[in-house]
């Protein structure tokens, strides 16, 4: 069975668990037939269950990214451009459920061009993603695009990942989210000029610590794919309603 990069990433973060083997044995004790024919029945049974997971897991990904590529070819129908007239400063909006103000900033790019900006940043904080040793991170699927943003080339990064917080002592804390990031570069060199970057939680779940260092994760801890969807729309949305434009002279 083929699996995709990302599956198979998320598979090595958090592989299956497999319980225990009904029947243990000691050198030396006589094994019973029927002992031993129960603990391969329980291997073939636990390995049957673990191949429906992956199926369907993969069934989950495939979807999701049938869905994000339909999104995609409605938000970016030539795959080239990002680019709003703006809002006017201090409108309020609401991208996937978080109340957002569009705000204005003054930019100078390499040349020393004055560029100002109108962009849409949350009223509320929002969780960055953490950094601390003990946290992984894994990609099931995105979109990136390199596209010009409002005349300027620009690369736009939009993931939904999961965190595994390793910290906790009662269990592993599994992060759902979306991420979109863009990053606009100077027109001459190709430097940052700007970056940001915008998150939506989807919900969490915790993996039973058991002291095996095998934690099982099933589509019916994730996420909606129709929410992914959403979540990402909602981060396409933010930057939609923003602008950046020279100043003319």
């Amino acid at each position: 069975m083929t699996k995709t990069p990302f599956l198979a990433a998320a598979l090595m973060i958090s592989p299956f668990a497999v319980a225990e083997v009904p029947h243990t044995f000691n050198a030396g004790t006589p094994a019973k037939s029927a002992e031993v024919n129960a603990n391969f029945q329980h291997v073939v049974d636990a390995n049957a269950a673990t191949i429906e997971q992956v199926s369907e897991l993969e069934a989950y990904v495939a979807q999701m990214k049938e869905e994000i590529g339909a999104l995609n070819d409605q938000v970016f129908p030539d795959r080239r451009r990002l680019c709003h007239t703006g809002l006017p400063v201090g409108q309020q909006n609401t991208f996937g459920g978080l109340p957002f103000i569009n705000a204005s900033f003054t930019l100078v790019d390499s040349d020393g061009e004055v560029l100002p900006m109108l962009l849409q940043v949350p009223e509320q904080p929002m969780a960055a993603r953490g950094q601390q040793a003990d946290l992984m991170v894994t990609d099931f699927a995105g979109e990136t695009a390199d596209l010009y943003f409002c005349d300027y080339p620009a690369r736009l990064d939009n993931v939904f990942r999961t965190d595994y917080d390793l910290s906790q002592p009662d269990g592993v804390v599994v992060t759902f989210y979306t991420e979109t990031r863009l990053q606009v570069r100077n027109q001459d060199n190709q430097t940052p000029l700007f970056t940001n970057s915008v998150r939506f939680e989807l919900g969490r779940a915790l993996l039973p610590k058991d002291g095996s260092g095998h934690y099982q994760l099933t589509v019916a801890d994730l996420p909606s794919v129709e929410q992914v969807t959403e979540a990402m729309q909602a981060g396409y949305q933010v930057y939609y309603h923003s602008t950046l434009k020279p100043v003319n002279p």
